[in-house]
C-alpha cells in the first residue's frame, strides 16, 4: 500500500525510523514517532491514513494550528487525486467550520478544538474513523492547548477503543509515558536527514558548537542574514509587529544584493499579491514591496491567500529571508540553509510578562535548519 506512495512522492528509500513505523502501521497497531524536526513523520501518517480509507473507514488529522491544516489539506488533496482515486479531503478549522456536511468526507483535518467541538455535537460517523493523526502530540504539555489535545485523544479511544493512533513528536524526554498512555508502539530516534550546526552570535562574531568562530559584516540579525546569501534564512521574532519591523529592516540590506533573475522571480510574486486582491490594501501593497526585495514576513494575522503566495515564494528559492513568529516552527514545512532565532522570550497573557521560550520549542525552530536534498548541512 505505502509502496505507491513513495512511488507517487519520488522517494528511493525510507529513513531508519519511518521504516520501523511504517512497519507497525500496516499491522494496524497504534505508534508514537518521536523523532526530530524533518525526519519524515508525515509520510508515516499519510500511510496510515491511506490504509484506512483503503478499507472504506474514515482518517482524521489533528493539527495545531490553521496554516497547517491549509497546508495538509493541498498536500492530501493532491494524493488522493493521485492515489486513491480522489477520496475527498475536508477541512474543520477555526475560521471554517460545519460539523454537519464532514459525513462526506474521508479525510477531515481539524485542529483539536475543533475535534472536541465535534465530539460534543457527537456525529453518527464519529464511530467509522479508524485512524487518528496527532500531529505536534508533544503540545500535550501546552498549558493552553494539551488539556484539549489531551481530553479530545481520549473521547476518540472511547468511541471506538480500536482506534489506530498515530501521534507525531518532536523528540521529548518521556515519550515512553505518551506511548504507554496511547497503547502505541514508540518509534524513538535522533536521527537527521541533514546534520545541524549550532551557533550563537554576539556582535559581528559567529561562534559555532564545535568551537569554530566566523567573522560577519555587520552584527544582529541583519549581519548573520546577509552572510548566508544567496542562501535562504529564517528569522523566528516575537510577535507579529517584531516580525513585520525585521522584514523591513532587512529588505533595505538584501535588496540591494540581488541579481536580475532573481528580481524577476521576485516580482512575478510580489504582483501575485496585488493581483489576486479585490481591492489593494495597504497590507497589499507592504507585502508587495518587502517582497520584490526578497524578504517576507509571515504570521497568522496573514490570509490564507497571502500565506500560500509567500509560503510558495519562499519554497521556489525565489524569496532570500523570511521573518517568522514561532507558529512557523510548528510544522510548516519551509526549511531554509540557516535558521536564525532572534528572540528567546515572548509575552505570557497568565504571567503578564515576558517568559523565557520553552526549550522544546526552541529546537524546533532549530530543527527547520537544512534541507533535506539541497544542503550538506543546516545553520542555526
Amino acid at each position: 500500500m505505502y509502496l505507491e506512495l513513495l512511488e507517487y512522492l519520488n522517494i528511493k528509500e525510507l529513513y531508519p525510523p519511518q521504516k520501523e513505523a511504517i512497519e507497525v502501521v500496516e499491522k494496524g497497531a497504534s505508534v508514537l514517532m518521536s523523532v526530530p524536526t524533518a525526519a519524515g513523520k508525515t509520510l508515516v501518517a499519510y500511510a496510515a491514513l491511506m490504509r484506512a480509507v483503503r478499507s472504506k473507514k474514515k482518517g482524521i488529522y489533528l493539527v495545531p494550528l490553521r496554516a497547517l491544516a491549509w497546508e495538509k489539506v493541498n498536500e492530501l488533496r493532491d494524493i488522493c487525486k493521485n492515489i486513491l482515486n480522489g477520496a475527498k479531503i475536508g477541512v474543520s478549522v477555526g475560521d471554517f467550520d460545519k460539523a454537519r456536511g464532514l459525513s462526506k468526507y474521508d479525510i477531515i483535518i481539524a485542529t483539536s478544538e475543533r475535534a472536541d467541538s465535534l465530539i460534543r455535537h457527537n456525529p453518527s460517523w464519529l464511530s467509522e474513523i479508524e485512524c487518528l493523526v496527532a500531529d505536534e502530540i508533544h503540545l500535550i504539555n501546552d498549558s493552553g492547548r494539551g488539556p484539549t489535545l489531551e481530553v479530545t485523544l481520549a473521547k476518540f479511544r472511547e468511541i471506538n477503543p480500536t482506534i489506530q493512533i498515530i501521534g507525531l513528536s518532536a523528540t521529548v524526554s518521556n515519550s515512553e509515558e505518551i506511548a504507554k498512555w496511547l497503547d502505541a508502539t514508540l518509534v524513538q530516534s535522533d536521527f537527521r536527514p541533514v546534520p545541524l550546526r549550532r551557533g550563537i552570535a554576539i556582535d559581528n562574531k559567529i561562534e559555532w558548537e564545535n568551537g569554530g568562530k566566523k567573522s560577519i559584516g555587520l552584527s544582529g540579525v541583519e549581519g548573520i542574514a546577509t552572510d548566508n546569501l544567496p542562501e535562504q534564512c529564517l528569522v523566528f521574532v516575537g510577535t507579529r509587529r517584531a516580525a513585520e519591523a525585521q522584514a523591513r529592516n532587512l529588505s533595505r540590506l538584501i535588496g540591494k544584493k540581488l541579481n536580475s533573475e532573481d528580481v524577476k522571480r521576485l516580482k512575478t510574486y510580489s504582483d501575485k499579491i496585488k493581483q489576486g486582491a479585490d481591492e489593494v490594501t495597504s497590507v497589499d501593497s507592504n507585502l508587495s514591496k518587502l517582497i520584490a526585495k526578497g524578504v517576507s514576513y509571515h504570521h497568522a494575522g496573514l490570509t490564507n491567500r497571502h500565506r500560500q503566495i509567500i509560503e510558495s515564494a519562499f519554497r521556489d528559492k525565489a524569496l532570500k529571508a523570511l521573518c517568522a513568529t514561532p507558529t512557523l516552527a510548528a510544522g510548516v514545512n519551509l526549511p531554509a540553509k540557516r535558521v536564525i532565532i532572534r528572540d528567546l522570550s515572548r509575552w505570557e497573557s497568565s504571567f503578564q510578562s515576558n517568559q523565557p521560550l520553552p526549550v522544546l520549542e526552541v529546537q524546533q525552530m532549530l530543527g527547520r535548519a537544512g534541507r533535506p536534498g539541497f544542503d550538506v548541512d543546516g545553520e542555526g
